[in-house]
């Protein structure tokens, strides 16, 4: 399966499961019990239980709502095109006391991430990589990176090599050692050199994109 999470307004947060049965998660934090009735299959009519997910429902509020780690959570269950399941608990807006409602707009981020790791994980089950693959089998010119420790007297990078490199499993959990280039300018040094980078810069194709990268040190070891 894959996972991916993002963040959205009234520090919400929203994940995406595909459980490679057909059957696909979306929880969307920062919510009425029933929302969609009229659009809502019974779980039952696509092999799932209405029993099992009122469980689901139970452990996301317990577990998020109830102990204030999240506002409030939003929970569909699709499966085969169908939406099978939907429940919600906690609150949209925690200053006014509003409960979430089913047509409640949610601010989110980063969601090519969850398109991107679930197209990933599909050609995994296909055989077409491991999660331990070096990514330099399939990009070799990241298979050079140094890795930064610090910067010298000089205000130039400390560079030293990696110990191990870089997975496909740590690119999809962010734990590379890549930086984002979007950090506000002077919060991190580092950060600081992948916004010099201009790597996002209009235009730029992958062809272009992954020569550029490969000239920037990892921020951490992968």
């Amino acid at each position: 399966s894959g996972i991916a999470e993002d963040t959205a307004e009234n520090s919400a947060e929203n994940t995406v499961e595909d459980t490679g049965d057909g059957a696909g998660l979306v929880s969307s934090a920062t919510c009425n019990d029933r929302p969609w009735e009229g659009s809502m299959g019974t779980a039952e009519n696509v092999g799932l239980s209405s029993k099992r997910l009122a469980v689901l429902d139970r452990v996301m509020k317990e577990r998020y709502v109830d102990t204030g780690v999240l506002p409030g959570i939003q929970t569909l269950v699709w499966r085969g095109g169908e939406l099978a399941h939907a429940g919600m608990s906690g609150r949209m807006d925690l200053e006014r006391d509003t409960p979430m409602r089913e047509d409640a707009i949610f601010r989110i981020y980063s969601m090519s991430k969850p398109i991107a790791a679930t197209a990933l994980m599909m050609l995994h089950e296909q055989g077409a990589f491991a999660l331990s693959d070096p990514v330099a089998k399939f990009l070799p010119e990241l298979g050079a990176m140094k890795v930064m420790t610090g910067f010298d007297k000089k205000g130039q990078p400390v560079l030293v090599d990696a110990k191990s490199p870089m997975t496909m499993r740590q690119m999809l959990s962010h734990t590379a050692g890549l930086g984002y280039g979007i950090i506000p300018e002077g919060l991190d040094r580092g950060e600081d050199l992948y916004r010099a980078a201009d790597l996002r810069a209009r235009g730029t194709t992958l062809a272009e994109f992954v020569p550029k990268l490969a000239k920037l040190p990892l921020l951490y070891q992968p």
